[in-house]
């Protein structure tokens, strides 16, 4: 049961990513 709080973990980090990745395309599409 040790996956768990990891995997957690690692969906948090692709939102963040995915989000920073949205940023700085809306950043170089402006």
């Amino acid at each position: 049961m040790r996956s768990g709080p990891l995997l957690k973990k690692s969906i948090v980090a692709e939102k963040n990513s995915r989000r920073s990745f949205l940023k700085t395309t809306t950043a170089a599409a402006l």
